[in-house]
């Protein structure tokens, strides 16, 4: 879906991000990163959250962000 493709895009584009998938369903949007470099993964969770939570705020029945981080 359009959601989930801007997850991904927002995720992607931060420092230390290699890849993002993102899956939304109705109850939640996870967002599944893959590091790319030794960047702290408690630092990248946040800098995730901080990118892609604003933009689910907007949605008229807002959904939880779950993050899901692999090295």
């Amino acid at each position: 879906t359009d959601l989930a493709r801007m997850c991904s895009a927002h995720a992607t584009g931060l420092t230390g991000v290699a890849s993002a998938r993102t899956v939304v369903d109705r109850r939640r949007a996870l967002v599944t990163i893959t590091v790319a470099d030794e960047t702290p993964l408690a630092d990248l969770e946040d800098a995730v959250r901080t990118a892609v939570e604003p933009n689910l705020a907007l949605l008229a029945d807002p959904i939880p962000l779950v993050v899901k981080v692999n090295r």
